[in-house]
């Protein structure tokens, strides 16, 4: 399985390289990510492009930077992101993987867009269960990969994680109460977008360097 990672600078890309470097099925050969074109930042994490290279360089990896602008128009992200997807088929790549941990509209986004496209999605790290992201944080913890401050010893030099920060984090995502329709006030909210929407709207703005 040749695979291009959805790269997005953060903790669970790096987690689920991790995961996948375990399987044997799984040939890494880059890593995917979208760049603000003029903040030159990650669109997701606005982490500078010269950390983002030092994350692949880190990684032995090849790194596809995706310049989209900002604002990004949906149409032109996903216009965007179909040509790499094409240029992944012609270089042979026949998977995705994603570091999603449970929105299911996300997940089920990346599945209708590549659907017929000739690369399949995995989600090494996908499990919507009550409890799976504060197991999946303790799992990394106690990991060889974190050493006993919790910083993963790879990124250390590059970005820090602080990982037993990272189960409070994801705990709360656990023990999240459930969404109402109700404010605290008494009045109707409106409904949330759904995470999709997020997912598409991948550019930022420039960020203060």
């Amino acid at each position: 399985m040749k695979t291009l990672v959805s790269w997005s600078s953060g903790k669970d890309s790096a987690w689920m390289i991790h995961v996948l470097r375990q399987r044997g099925d799984v040939e890494l050969a880059g890593l995917l990510t979208t760049v603000n074109e003029a903040a030159q930042r990650v669109a997701m994490h606005a982490v500078r492009v010269d950390v983002l290279q030092a994350q692949a360089d880190s990684l032995e990896l090849p790194l596809w930077q995706i310049p989209i602008p900002s604002p990004c128009p949906n149409d032109v992200y996903e216009r965007t992101m179909s040509a790499a997807v094409e240029r992944a088929v012609a270089e042979g790549f026949t998977h995705m993987a994603f570091g999603d941990l449970f929105l299911d509209d996300i997940r089920q986004y990346r599945v209708d867009k590549l659907a017929g496209t000739g690369l399949t999605p995995i989600f090494p790290l996908f499990d919507p269960t009550p409890g799976a992201t504060t197991a999946l944080a303790r799992d990394i913890v106690q990991s060889p990969c974190a050493d006993r401050n919790g910083h993963h010893r790879r990124a250390r030099r590059l970005r820090l994680y602080r990982f037993d920060l990272l189960i409070v984090s994801l705990t709360s995502w656990d023990q999240r109460p459930p969404r109402t329709g109700r404010r605290r006030d008494g009045t109707t909210q409106p409904p949330a977008a759904p995470a999709s929407a997020t997912l598409k709207r991948r550019c930022l703005p420039p960020a203060a360097s």
